[in-house]
């Protein structure tokens, strides 16, 4: 089999289209609504034999936190072989082109949601998180003291305020996209706030926006209502307690609240309930498209200042860190201390410690007693991701 890679073009959509439906489940695309092969912010690739696409990815230009930084991230998306192609090893050498066309477009690390994570391990990826939908009991959610603060449905006057505690949430964790780049549409813009039922705002006395939740009021009012919220973000206990109480008005005719999240979200330590039942949950993995960039972009806790020398597949590197900042370049020294490409995935995102990676042998050699440092330097932030693309 002689495959081409090469970009898609408007051409050849429709047979994009055909394949994403038969990959996802998608309804079929009638020939009037075909997308363009050249959104902004997209590069859409595919693999062909001969004439016939039989393989396809699309990397959509993202940002996402890690350390404090706005990082360039590949976000891959769209994968899918045609049946009859499956099992040939076709994704990797795919994949390869995307990520290589990627990190000429200035990526420096990758994130996807996997179907089948052992094809994306291949490729350096490894799991960081989950989008998750939690239920809970409508009714736990009222009663919960609250001060001063009020609610009030937002209009797009408010979008402003709404991307304000976005971006200051999501600059305090590692993984979340920062919601600002061309190919990344949701709640920020006019358009996703009409779709929303409603998006409420919890504001203070002084009239400062200080959370929100955007929910969906689900169809019917027996006893299988739901509302589902699809972002509920706050920055103090006051705002959670006003958006939860207002969710919990429902629970006489919705009787269960669904939550989109991941992790270990906040608002656990305001429920009144230990109901928290998991209903749903998506793999998130991350890869380092470029070591040395990648942990020199993002930024260290002031406290540290270490060397760090460090082997990825066999090429050498020495992390410095002081000051809060890092500079990562490539070395020749002679430490034994190895990390598989997952691993430092992994260890990049704070999503494992040197301990554990050391139990799955994405972690050797090494001192050990040097691990505290590596824990300390990527770890104080939680993993999230609040969006699916």
């Amino acid at each position: 089999m002689d495959l081409q890679i090469r970009q898609l073009t408007d051409a050849d959509m429709k047979q994009a289209m055909r394949l994403g439906s038969e990959s996802f489940g998608n309804p079929p695309t009638p020939d009037e609504d075909l997308p363009s092969s050249t959104r902004e912010g997209r590069e859409w690739f595919g693999a062909f034999d001969g004439d016939l696409l039989v393989a396809q990815a699309i990397n959509r230009e993202f940002h996402s936190w890690f350390g404090g930084v706005a990082i360039p991230t590949a976000g891959v998306a769209f994968v899918g072989v045609t049946a009859e192609y499956r099992g040939r090893g076709i994704v990797r050498p795919l994949l390869e082109a995307v990520l290589a066309s990627a990190v000429d477009r200035g990526s420096v690390v990758s994130a996807l949601f996997p179907t089948a994570p052992r094809v994306y391990r291949g490729l350096g990826y490894e799991r960081i998180t989950d989008l998750i939908f939690a239920t809970i009991p409508t009714s736990a959610l009222s009663g919960l003291p609250q001060s001063s603060t009020t609610t009030r449905r937002a209009t797009v006057d408010d979008l402003a305020a709404i991307r304000e505690i976005y971006d200051a949430w999501s600059s305090e964790q590692n993984g979340p996209l920062t919601r600002t780049s061309p190919s990344m549409g949701g709640i920020v813009d006019a358009d996703g706030l009409a779709a929303y039922s409603g998006i409420t705002l919890a504001v203070d006395s002084n009239g400062t926006v200080t959370g929100y939740a955007a929910w969906n009021r689900g169809e019917g009012y027996e006893a299988d209502a739901k509302i589902e919220v699809a972002d509920l973000i706050a920055r103090n206990a006051d705002a959670y307690a006003a958006l939860l109480n207002m969710l919990g008005t429902f629970a006489g005719v919705a009787p269960t609240t669904s939550i989109r999240t991941s992790g270990d979200d906040p608002v656990r330590l305001l429920l009144p309930t230990s109901h928290w039942q998991i209903t749903a949950s998506t793999p998130y993995m991350l890869s380092i498209l470029q070591v040395d960039k990648a942990l020199s972009l993002r930024s260290y806790p002031r406290a540290i200042t270490a060397e760090l020398p460090f082997s990825v597949d066999g090429d050498r590197y020495s992390l410095s860190l002081d000051a809060g900042t890092g500079e990562c370049q490539p070395t020749t020294h002679k430490d034994t201390r190895e990390l598989t490409p997952q691993g430092l995935a992994a260890l990049y995102a704070g999503a494992q410690s040197c301990a554990n990676l050391r139990s799955t042998s994405q972690l050797t050699g090494g001192e050990i007693a040097d691990d505290e440092t590596w824990d300390a330097a990527f770890g104080g932030r939680q993993v999230h991701i609040r969006d699916y693309f």
